[in-house]
């Protein structure tokens, strides 16, 4: 984790959203997320994290600390990374 509020660098795109939108959870994050992200799951089964924009960061999920960075694994077992 970075010492400085790196939403101020992107303007805490990773926080804004409607009800629906939100940042992927990993398996077994949940339960170490602060209490105020709440948890739902998309139609495809797949659980996000949707907040306020306002968290503890010590406890936000991986997929907002590594924003705007995804990694995808490709058919041949190749990681890229997705900007």
């Amino acid at each position: 984790s970075v010492d400085l509020d790196c939403g101020k660098i992107c303007n805490g795109k990773c926080c804004k959203g409607d009800e629906n939108t939100g940042m992927i959870i990993f398996p077994g994050e949940e339960k170490f997320l602060d209490e105020n992200i709440k948890i739902k799951e998309t139609k495809e089964g797949v659980k996000i994290a949707v907040c306020n924009g306002t968290c503890d960061r010590n406890k936000r999920p991986l997929s907002c600390r590594i924003y705007p960075l995804f990694p995808l694994m490709t058919e041949n077992g190749k990681i890229k990374t997705i900007f």
